[in-house]
C-alpha cells in the first residue's frame, strides 16, 4: 500500500496548542494607550415602539467619550438584499437585541455603566416568533413600510411580513410525482446553528 505523506496522516494544527493552552491572543486581549471601549444598548423587547431615548445621564458620566443614538446618525437603511435595517432604529425595535444606542468610554466597566444610565421608553407591540405564523393574515406586521425599502434587485411579492416570493421551475413537476415510485412529504425543523468560534466578531 502506498505511504502518503499527507493523506491519511495526522497533521497538527499550528494554532491548536496555543488555543488549547490559553496562550492564543484574540482581539479582546489587545490594548493600546488611550484606547476606547465600545458597548451597544440593545432592546429587551421583541417588538415595541420607541417613544423616547434619554442618554443625557450617560453622556455626563465621567470617562464616557461618546454616546450615539438614532438622533445622531442619518436614517440610512442597509441590508444584504433588502435595505431594511438602520444603524439605530429611530421609531421601533423589531427583534430582541435590536440596537438602540452605542457608547464609547475609557474602559469596559464605564461603558457598561453608561448603558445602564440610558433610559428608553417603549410601547410594547404584539410580537410574532414563528415564520409560518408571521406569514398568516392578521399577523403583527414587523416592517410596515417594507414596500418602500430599496433593494439590490427587483423584489417581487413583498406583502405583510413576506420579504420576497421567488419561484423556480424546470420540467413537469406533477408528471414527476405521478411517475415516482415513492413520494415523501414532511416538515423538518431544526434549531439555529452557529459556528461557535472562540472569540466574538472583531
Amino acid at each position: 500500500m502506498t505511504n502518503y505523506q499527507v493523506v491519511g496522516t495526522d497533521v497538527p494544527r499550528i494554532d491548536g496548542e496555543p488555543k488549547a493552552s490559553g496562550a492564543a491572543r484574540y482581539a479582546a486581549d489587545l490594548s493600546h494607550p488611550e484606547m476606547l471601549h465600545g458597548a451597544i444598548l440593545r432592546s429587551r423587547h421583541p417588538h415595541a415602539r420607541i417613544l423616547n431615548v434619554d442618554a443625557e445621564k450617560a453622556r455626563r458620566l465621567s470617562g464616557v467619550r461618546a454616546v450615539v443614538t438614532a438622533r445622531d446618525v442619518p436614517p440610512v437603511r442597509f441590508g444584504i438584499t433588502i435595505y431594511d435595517a438602520c444603524l439605530f432604529e429611530p421609531e421601533k425595535v423589531r427583534y430582541l437585541g435590536n440596537e438602540i444606542a452605542a457608547v464609547a468610554a475609557i474602559d469596559a466597566d464605564t461603558a457598561q455603566e453608561a448603558l445602564s444610565l440610558i433610559e428608553v421608553e417603549y410601547e410594547a407591540l404584539p410580537a410574532v416568533f414563528d415564520p409560518v405564523e408571521a406569514m398568516r393574515p392578521g399577523a403583527p406586521v414587523i416592517h410596515e413600510q417594507a414596500h418602500t425599502y430599496e433593494s439590490t434587485f427587483d423584489v417581487a411579492g413583498r406583502q405583510g411580513n413576506v420579504a420576497c416570493r421567488t419561484r423556480f421551475a424546470h420540467g413537469d413537476l406533477e408528471q414527476g410525482f405521478r411517475e415516482a415510485d415513492e413520494v415523501f412529504e414532511n416538515t423538518f425543523r431544526t434549531q439555529q446553528n452557529h459556528q461557535t468560534y472562540l472569540e466574538p466578531h472583531a
